[in-house]
């Protein structure tokens, strides 16, 4: 039998499951003050979720737990990996040393055989 998650925790998760376009609708609604939960059909497990979080009317305070919450969601699905980013830079800069290098001909740094 697992434990009870708190109300908030199955709405962060709740929210982290919808759709990318759907949570940014939703942020939208409530900044506009146009909020229509009417993804109540299409999405029960988040009805489920906002029924057991907020009062039947949402209040001020729900309703910017909702934001902050749908904000941290977006942002962290659209975060970049950078480490993708950074290889591609670090062979950049090997590409650009070993020209600047082959530019300056140092061949004479290599050691010479015997003659």
């Amino acid at each position: 039998m697992r434990p009870a998650r708190a109300p908030i925790e199955d709405l962060r998760l709740a929210i982290d499951r919808l759709p990318l376009r759907t949570r940014e609708t939703m942020l939208a609604g409530i900044r506009s003050q146009e909020v229509m939960l009417a993804s109540r059909t299409s999405f029960p497990a988040f009805a489920r979720a906002w029924d057991r979080f907020a009062s039947r009317r949402a209040t001020g305070r729900e309703l910017r737990v909702l934001e902050r919450h749908l904000r941290a969601s977006i942002v962290a699905e659209r975060s970049v990996d950078l480490s993708e980013a950074i290889a591609d830079h670090q062979a950049l800069v090997r590409d650009r040393k070993a020209d600047e290098a082959a530019q300056l001909d140092l061949e004479w740094l290599r050691e010479r055989e015997p003659a």
